[in-house]
């Protein structure tokens, strides 16, 4: 996902001295999880690490089941909200970006002269 730099300034993000050791260690071993299901190519091993990293975030954080089904309702939609925003940009070109396609010149070709062709020989 594309993230912009003044929405990166309104997320909120956990400050990892204000965790416990208990805490730190936790997102440690899912993050380390995810990474290696993510080496093996395991779609279905990558939702479920993920997952488990999002609750121990969402636990940490304190959002109950409700709020927790919003954040992901709301990733949804931005994700939808981006793709078509790229497919609208992709087909559709304003008239100033536009441009013919160039044709190419076919270059004649000219039998060399005689001289020049007995020239090369030697």
């Amino acid at each position: 996902m594309e993230l912009e730099v003044y929405e990166s300034k309104r997320l909120p993000i956990l400050d990892p001295s204000k965790l416990t050791e208990q805490e730190r260690s936790r997102i440690e071993k899912a993050f380390l999880k995810l990474c290696q299901t993510e080496r093996k190519g395991s779609k279905e091993g990558e939702i479920q690490a993920m997952k488990e990293l999002d609750n121990i975030v969402f636990g940490i954080l304190g959002l109950s089941i409700k709020e927790r089904k919003q954040v992901y309702e709301g990733l949804r939609s931005l994700r939808q909200t981006r793709t078509r925003r790229k497919e609208v940009k992709i087909l559709v070109d304003t008239e100033e970006e536009w441009e013919p396609p160039k044709r190419r010149r076919r270059k004649k070709e000219t039998p060399a002269e005689p001289y020049k062709r007995i020239d090369s020989f030697f």
